[in-house]
């Protein structure tokens, strides 16, 4: 906790807005000793507020936006008829907390789950306890999706739940990790979708982000960067930032400054505006050039 709140101190010093992802996540993100527990109901929602009151309370208002939720529903893997679904109990420890009834009245094919894990919206209650600052959900794999895409209708299902159960929800968080291959083309991604996806939330009254903004260059296949390369992410990063504008997104964040940091995502995939050296690359280019043009 220090170390991170000498970050937050070193942001607001420097008059950085401050994001801070995930309060909550699924058991990808918990130690093994907190998967490993056989806790109930009662133990685990005095947990998630401890969690939350010892992170939030330290910095409480020198954070701008607080990622409360992140990836509640299933991932990329999941199609058919699992498409769309909460993770399962065995993914989610907090499921244990139980389930209540979907408040989002929507019907037929927009309402993708009939009831909602109940740690979501506590987590909202949780955090809204600690501090006043904007409260964001987060997930992804629906940024260029079709209308019909069940994951971006049980993602915006769920922002309608939690509205209708008075959370205190401000804005939603599209993540914004791309793959190589044919993201280097920017001509390939559905632009029109991205704009329509993001209007969908706005209409909500939120706000919406583009988040964890990278984009790789190998897909995870550890490709070495050559100028071609660089230069097709440099087009890829610069047709990203004049369409997020075009959308109207509140805001974008990067995953990270410098490639190779992060030790533990993409690593060697050079998907960063600036190199290994913390020298500027192509992307960071194709980034200004957007901005210099809006």
């Amino acid at each position: 906790m220090t170390q991170f709140q000498s970050w937050v101190d070193w942001a607001q010093s420097n008059n950085k807005k401050v994001m801070m992802h995930m309060l909550i996540g699924w058991n990808l993100y918990s130690p093994s000793w907190f998967l490993e527990g056989k806790w109930s109901a009662t133990e685990l929602e005095t947990m998630m507020d401890y969690h939350i009151q010892s992170v939030v309370s330290p910095v409480r208002e020198k954070v701008n936006i607080w990622n409360v939720v992140n990836e509640a529903l299933r991932g990329w893997e999941d199609s058919g008829n699992e498409a769309g679904k909460f993770r399962v109990d065995s993914a989610c420890v907090w499921n244990r907390m139980g389930w209540e009834p979907d408040a989002s009245g929507l019907t037929g094919s927009n309402k993708i789950n009939d009831s909602i894990p109940v740690y979501i919206r506590k987590a909202f209650e949780d955090a809204r306890k600690y501090t006043n600052a904007e409260l964001e959900l987060r997930d992804y794999g629906f940024e260029f999706s079709p209308s019909d895409d069940p994951k971006l209708l049980a993602f915006y299902q769920l922002a309608k739940h939690l509205i209708n159960k008075g959370v205190n929800l401000g804005a939603i968080g599209f993540q914004g990790h791309i793959n190589g291959g044919n993201a280097f083309d920017p001509y390939s991604w559905n632009w029109e979708n991205f704009k329509n996806n993001i209007s969908k939330f706005k209409s909500l009254g939120l706000k919406v982000y583009l988040t964890e903004v990278d984009i790789s260059t190998g897909s995870f296949q550890n490709i070495p960067i050559t100028m071609v390369i660089a230069d097709q992410q440099k087009a890829m990063y610069n047709m990203l930032v004049k369409e997020t504008f075009a959308a109207n997104v509140d805001g974008i964040f990067f995953w990270g400054v410098a490639d190779g940091v992060d030790q533990g995502w993409r690593t060697y995939d050079c998907p960063l505006l600036y190199d290994t050296n913390f020298s500027r690359k192509p992307a960071y280019y194709g980034v200004l050039d957007a901005l210099q043009g809006k």
